[in-house]
């Protein structure tokens, strides 16, 4: 299953058509490159925080056991910055977030995605803060081997806090991604684990759904 059939065509494709040339969305914007870039109101950041303290909340109480894989970073701060791309994707694709709040963390799975064909594909938005050289969709490998199911794609995003925009950059699916191939050392300083990498360049297009 190609999964770009979920929109019948990729971004690129869908700004080079010119009954798209002007985009009355307020809500998302499509760049010639591929990119997905969803603009967040008052009302997105907001909930995100609310959520995020009570994901962040649980951790701290000992209600959720699952590890938290927040290294150099709060778990208030990380909380945050994956919710904002989950609602990107919740603004894009219609997939709500899923606001429980459970024993076991997320699971690996942040939502489901149903492709014109009925089928049914689990996916992870990956969201990073860094967008220069060398940016990439990652993954903590401990943290996606541990996991007893995983989803059928990953997705990689990058959230811009400041800007309150999150750009939906690609996707590969899970036999791509999480290959020998892509295993590398983190390369931030203070990180010493190893992740799954594959560059933002190598993923596959975003796909624009039909509105």
């Amino acid at each position: 299953m190609d999964l770009t059939s979920i929109g019948q065509q990729t971004a690129s494709n869908w700004c080079s058509d010119p009954d798209n040339s002007d985009d009355d969305s307020d809500n998302y914007d499509v760049r010639s490159d591929g990119t997905i870039v969803v603009n967040l109101g008052d009302d997105d950041v907001e909930r995100a925080h609310t959520l995020a303290r009570e994901r962040n909340r649980s951790y701290l109480s000992g209600a959720t056991t699952d590890d938290n894989w927040s290294e150099g970073k709060s778990g208030g701060d990380i909380h945050v910055q994956g919710l904002l791309a989950e609602i990107a994707m919740e603004i894009v694709y219609g997939v709500p977030v899923d606001e429980s709040i459970s024993a076991v963390g997320d699971g690996g799975i942040d939502g489901e995605l149903e492709t014109i064909d009925g089928e049914t594909l689990a996916y992870d938005i990956k969201s990073r803060e860094y967008d220069g050289p060398g940016a990439a969709l990652l993954a903590k490998k401990d943290n996606v081997d541990i996991r007893e199911e995983h989803p059928d794609v990953y997705i990689a995003s990058y959230v811009d806090v400041d800007n309150r925009t999150v750009h939906i950059d690609g996707w590969l699916h899970y036999d791509e991604f999480v290959d020998e191939s892509n295993i590398a050392e983190a390369k931030a300083d203070w990180l010493d684990h190893i992740n799954y990498e594959a560059p933002i360049g190598q993923l596959n297009e975003p796909w624009v759904p039909d509105n």
